[in-house]
């Protein structure tokens, strides 16, 4: 009766177990009804017997258990006090689990325009069990296979570009029982093309070696266009843009605000000569002695005055040039991001009850994979909503 009973109620839940390098593994069951208790044993693959426990719980708790295969088995007490029966011998395995420990600084990356992409990772305490997959917020990119070498020093991961539906930045993460979980975060790159994908693996390199900084895809525009403005062409070099910039820009701005210093020091020194020359008049005027002296020094400082407003010009023109130039600078620093960054959105406009215009953006050279709003359209679609 009892045996039909074990059969029918004894269920057990976990026949994998996980410690660590020496740790616990809990067995589970089904409770039997009417039971006053079991008995808990278990033995090693050689068949040796090391646990037997009375117990009245529908659990237990096995200490310091070295990793490696074991089986147990559960008798019911019956309401005699006895056990008449125990299940069958079951298999239990307990697992080593470790953190694993990524091997390189090695960035991977991958284009729209390969089918699959494999990627070699090493390190260490790579179990045959472990996961690795891509995450980037809720996402997680799952590979269609995975080999971890006999040592546990290597994974070759093949992922399917097909099932990455988002273009940016992933996180690489090795996942072994227990979720013991090692990260490294921004370590794949996604891009349109193969190409791309490298160069902005290449500026990922450059943030891990702390030559940027780390907030370079976090805040391109701001990043580019405070340094811009303090110096011009800093930002362009700064998003990548052509480099000649850093050093032309400079000369032609300072070299502009020079003339245009020179200019008003200039205006200045004739303004001033064109109210001396004005004074002196007006005492020849008063004194009438000397009517030829008086139109002379009339005629100068006409042409003085008219010096002084020539002079103005130049001034209001150099400092349209420069206020122009810096304008430039500003919006160059603002498209070199654009020409910079990866855009590749669909934009939705509504323009009216029931009617919207849906733009398909272009996509641009290099990327911090942060959609903005697009630069360019390549399409324009009028779509009825009603």
């Amino acid at each position: 009766m009892w045996n039909r009973i074990l059969l029918s109620f004894i269920i057990f839940l976990p026949s994998l177990l996980f410690s660590q390098e020496v740790g616990d593994a809990t067995l589970k069951w089904e409770e039997v009804a009417n039971s006053l208790g079991y008995v808990v044993e278990a033995r090693d693959k050689q068949g040796k017997i090391f646990l037997s426990q009375k117990i009245t719980s529908s659990s237990y708790e096995i200490k310091n258990l070295e990793p490696g295969t074991y089986e147990h088995r559960i008798g019911v007490i019956n309401k005699f006090g006895k056990v008449e029966n125990f299940t069958e011998w079951v298999p239990f395995q307990v697992v080593k689990s470790v953190v694993p420990v990524f091997g390189s600084q090695k960035i991977y990356f991958a284009g729209q325009d390969e089918t699959t992409k494999r990627i070699e990772i090493t390190g260490s305490n790579f179990l045959d069990t472990m996961k690795v997959y891509l995450q980037k917020g809720e996402d997680k990119i799952i590979p269609k296979a995975i080999n971890i070498s006999p040592d546990g020093k290597t994974a070759i991961v093949d992922f399917n570009t097909k099932d990455i539906a988002e273009l940016g930045l992933y996180d690489l993460v090795l996942e072994n029982p227990r979720r013991k979980v090692a990260i490294k975060a921004k370590n794949f790159v996604f891009a349109k093309d193969k190409e791309l994908a490298e160069k902005v693996a290449a500026k990922q390199v450059r943030i891990q070696n702390n030559e940027i900084p780390p907030d370079y895809y976090d805040t391109p525009y701001w990043s580019t266009m405070w340094r811009s403005t303090l110096v011009p062409g800093w930002g362009q070099d700064y998003i990548d843009d052509k480099k000649w910039k850093l050093y032309v820009y400079p000369v032609l701005f300072f070299g502009a605000a020079g003339i245009y210093a020179k200019g008003y020091q200039d205006f200045l020194s004739a303004r001033k000569t064109y109210y001396d020359s004005v004074q002196i008049n007006f005492l020849l005027s008063s004194s009438s002695t000397n009517e030829l002296l008086f139109l002379f020094t009339n005629q100068q400082s006409t042409e003085q005055y008219n010096s002084a407003k020539e002079k103005l010009n130049q001034i209001q023109i150099g400092a349209g040039a420069v206020g122009l130039f810096a304008i430039y600078n500003i919006v160059d620093a603002f498209l070199s991001v654009r020409r910079n960054v990866a855009v590749n959105e669909i934009k939705t406009l509504p323009i009216g009850e029931g009617l919207q215009i849906k733009a398909n953006s272009e996509f641009r050279s290099n990327a911090n994979f942060i959609t903005r709003q697009a630069e360019t359209y390549q399409s324009l679609e009028f779509i009825q909503t009603f």
